[in-house]
C-alpha cells in the first residue's frame, strides 16, 4: 500500500494488515521518494525530513507491519543512510526525534501534472480555510502517534499550527481531544536569511507545550477554530499545518 506519487502519510495499514490475515501475504507500506508537501520550517529541509519519515514509519511498525519498502528513494551512499539504517523496527527508532504531522493534499490545477494527484491522499486534511461558524466549530485534525512518552519520557513535546495569512487582531482556539489549550504561544519562524528585512512574515505557528502524558499512544484530535478575524482583512486565514514535534 502506497500514493501513485510521493510518500503518503495516511495509508490505513491496520486494515491492509486485516485484510491479509491468515494469508500467505506481507505487507510492507511503501515510501515514494519524498514527502509531497510545501516545505515549511522551522527546521532545515532536512533534518524535518528526517523526523516526517521516522514518525510515519513507526506509525506503520505500530500497525504490525511486516516491513518498510521504500520505493523510488533515490540516494547516493550517504544522503539516507541514517534513516535506512533507523526504519526497519521500532527498536532502531526508539528515541529517535519525530514530526507527527497532518496529511497534505497534492492537487495541481494547472500545468503538465494538473488532475493527476486527485485520487492521491484522499484523507488529506490541509490545506484548509478557517471560517466563523453559528456553532463555534472548526476543522478537526486527526493525529496517530506511535511513541509510548510513558515508557520513554522525551525532553519536549509540542503541538503546532501553522497559519497563513494570520494578522495580529485575529482569535482563534487550538483544542486537543476536546480540551481547549490555554497556554499557546505565537510565534514567526523567520530562518536566517541575512538579507531579511521583517521582524514578522505572512504566516505564524500557534505552539504550545504538551505534558508527555496527555500526549498517549494512539488515536489523538486536533480542532481549530476562527473566532474572530481581523475586521479590516477580507482574505481567508489558512491552516496548512497540524503537527506534534517529539524531542528526546
Amino acid at each position: 500500500p502506497a500514493a501513485n506519487a510521493a510518500t503518503d502519510p495516511s495509508v490505513d495499514v491496520a486494515h491492509f494488515i486485516e485484510l491479509c490475515r491468515n494469508k500467505p501475504i506481507a505487507v510492507y507500506p511503501g515510501l515514494d521518494g519524498g514527502l509531497p508537501d510545501p516545505f515549511v520550517g522551522p527546521e532545515d529541509h532536512a533534518m524535518k525530513d528526517k523526523m516526517r519519515t521516522r514518525a510515519i514509519v513507526s506509525r506503520y511498525h505500530h500497525a504490525r507491519a511486516d516491513g518498510i519498502y521504500a520505493f523510488n528513494w533515490h540516494a547516493n551512499r550517504d544522503s539516507r543512510r541514517e534513516l535506512l539504517s533507523q526504519m526497519g523496527s521500532m527498536e532502531t527508532l526508539h528515541r529517535t526525534d519525530k514530526i507527527y504531522a497532518a496529511t497534505h493534499r497534492v492537487l495541481h490545477s494547472e500545468g503538465e501534472w494538473r488532475g493527476a494527484f486527485h485520487p492521491d491522499r484522499i484523507y488529506g486534511e490541509v490545506h484548509v480555510p478557517l471560517k466563523r461558524t453559528l456553532t463555534g466549530d472548526g476543522p478537526t485534525i486527526t493525529l496517530d502517534i506511535a511513541d509510548d512518552l510513558a515508557a520513554d519520557v522525551p525532553s519536549q513535546v509540542q503541538l503546532r499550527v501553522r497559519l497563513n495569512e494570520w494578522v495580529k487582531g485575529d482569535q482563534v482556539s487550538v483544542s486537543w481531544d476536546g480540551q481547549e489549550l490555554l497556554n499557546t504561544e505565537i510565534r514567526y519562524f523567520l530562518g536566517d536569511d541575512p538579507h531579511r528585512i521583517s521582524d514578522v512574515s505572512s504566516a505564524v505557528w500557534v505552539c504550545s507545550d504538551m505534558k508527555p502524558a496527555v500526549v498517549t499512544q494512539g488515536i489523538h484530535k486536533v480542532k481549530v477554530v476562527l473566532n474572530e478575524r481581523h475586521p479590516q482583512v477580507s482574505s481567508d486565514l489558512v491552516l496548512t499545518d497540524v503537527e506534534v514535534v517529539i524531542q528526546y
